[in-house]
């Protein structure tokens, strides 16, 4: 770890190196702001992009506007980039605009007081240490942080139970009943449902949520195009010799859980 990572003293704090944990300290840098760290209690970058990792994971809003206005990416693989790519351009960001020796990882932040006398902020981590800053950013968002529903006799099910927020990769679903609670995914779409198929599931909601469908545009060559800064003639002619996938899109709160039973 860097050395200036051992400060505890702070023009700015900001807790969280998600998407707005990596934004904010680039617009900090540009208003002058050297002295700042970024701490997040997860192992790496990427916020949800890096805690979520469920099958079908993809943004649910066109990745042109998931992107910083000031980075550009000319390579996202589809309209609708799928969670890994998220996930790089991230990492894309914070090595290019040198903010990785600013971060912290594995910090748990357990309170933040303001000092009405000096005027700063008492940022306490686990462990005791505590970060003195005048600016305190809180970039620690919602969609990574499991949420599992209330649901009597879910503590004595037999089965295992998983949330989407801390998939388990390694986890065999071949041939098991699979109950899903919650529609509240970045994203359902086709490679998702595919998936559910093979492995018999049923899906249970409380409240409806909005479905439409969406055209996904992508590049099979894997030369990605359709999001180079062409002129909007051109992008528009690129565009339309993209195929086209069709995929359902269905948001609704954060609470989403993957139960299964022998």
């Amino acid at each position: 770890m860097n050395s200036e990572c051992f400060e505890t003293i702070f023009e700015a704090v900001i807790v969280g190196a998600g998407f707005g944990g990596i934004g904010a300290p680039i617009q900090l840098k540009r208003l002058g702001f050297e002295n700042f760290v970024i701490v997040d209690r997860e192992a790496d970058l990427g916020g949800t992009w890096h805690v979520n990792r469920y099958p079908g994971l993809a943004v649910d809003i066109p990745c042109t506007a998931y992107s910083y206005w000031f980075e550009p990416n000319p390579n996202w693989s589809r309209l609708f980039a799928p969670g890994v790519e998220l996930k790089r351009y991230a990492e894309h960001v914070a090595d290019k605009y040198d903010l990785r020796r600013r971060m912290r990882f594995n910090q748990i932040v357990e309170s933040a007081r303001w000092d009405e006398d000096t005027h700063v902020w008492q940022v306490t981590l686990a462990g005791g240490q505590i970060l003195t800053t005048r600016l305190l950013v809180t970039a620690t968002g919602f969609l990574s942080q499991p949420r599992t529903p209330d649901i009597s006799g879910l503590d004595s099910f037999d089965g295992r139970v998983m949330h989407t927020a801390a998939w388990d990769d390694s986890y065999c679903f071949a041939g098991r009943r699979v109950g899903l609670t919650g529609t509240g995914g970045e994203r359902q779409g086709r490679k998702l449902g595919k998936w559910w198929r093979e492995n018999r599931f049923q899906v249970c909601q409380v409240v409806s949520v909005q479905v439409q469908q969406v055209r996904d545009y992508f590049n099979p060559s894997g030369e990605a195009t359709l999001l180079r800064p062409t002129s909007t003639r051109n992008a528009v002619r690129e565009a339309s010799t993209f195929p086209l996938r069709d995929y359902t899109i269905a948001s609704c709160g954060r609470a989403v859980a993957a139960v299964s039973a022998g």
